[in-house]
């Protein structure tokens, strides 16, 4: 015979079930760029809008230039990331002009107001809900370009950002050292920018730009 008490006891005994982790929005939208046939569908789109970022990115790339060509890649997938992302932000703007901590002029990439409650990563602070700013920076390079950029002109550029800073990388990122990933990972949230290695890695969108083109044909 089980008692009050005893039916109390067991009660309090009963663990509440686990809260559900927010849905991390913004990843999922990133993530679908890691499938080859939407990347090279979302590349098309943006490389027939936009012939002049065509001849930029082959032209740096002829002339051997790694750092010109991750500038135009990244503003290749700047366009990409705009279109996939247009659905979940209101008034999306690309290069808008800013002033950093230090007094210079920089552009965003990417800013938008989002439309919903978006998470950025497992970090309490790395949220942000409907209506709230966010600002994202796209660095699309091998490691060491990366390395440069999130040490050096990157993280300028992102401390002027307005409202939710990230930085949005290539899956090149993970080639460097735990230790160098974490120390790039730790100063940038020093100033509250997170960083994402959510961009396919630089060849697999040097391939995905090649084989959308040889479809048009």
């Amino acid at each position: 015979m089980v008692t009050g008490m005893e039916s109390v006891s067991k009660v309090e005994r009963v663990k509440p079930e686990a809260t559900a982790k927010p849905e991390n929005i913004y990843g999922k939208i990133i993530g679908e760029l890691q499938n080859p046939q939407k990347l090279e569908y979302e590349l098309r789109k943006v490389l027939q809008e936009n012939p002049k970022l065509l001849d930029q990115y082959n032209k740096a790339l002829e002339s051997g230039n790694h750092v010109q060509t991750a500038l135009v890649r990244g503003k290749i997938m700047e366009k990409v990331v705009e279109n996939v992302s247009n659905s979940h932000f209101d008034n999306v703007k690309t290069q808008a002009p800013v002033i950093s901590e230090k007094g210079n002029k920089h552009v965003t990439d990417i800013t938008g107001d989002a439309k919903d409650r978006i998470t950025f990563s497992g970090h309490r602070n790395d949220q942000v809900i409907g209506g709230e700013k966010v600002s994202v920076e796209l660095k699309a390079g091998g490691q060491n370009y990366l390395e440069r950029e999130l040490r050096g002109h990157g993280r300028e550029q992102a401390s002027a950002h307005e409202g939710k800073s990230v930085i949005l990388v290539t899956k090149d990122f993970k080639d460097l050292p735990i230790h160098k990933q974490n120390d790039l990972r730790s100063i940038n949230r020093e100033q509250n920018t997170t960083i994402i290695a959510g961009l396919p890695r630089v060849s697999v969108i040097d391939n995905c730009i090649s084989k959308s083109l040889s479809n048009q044909k």
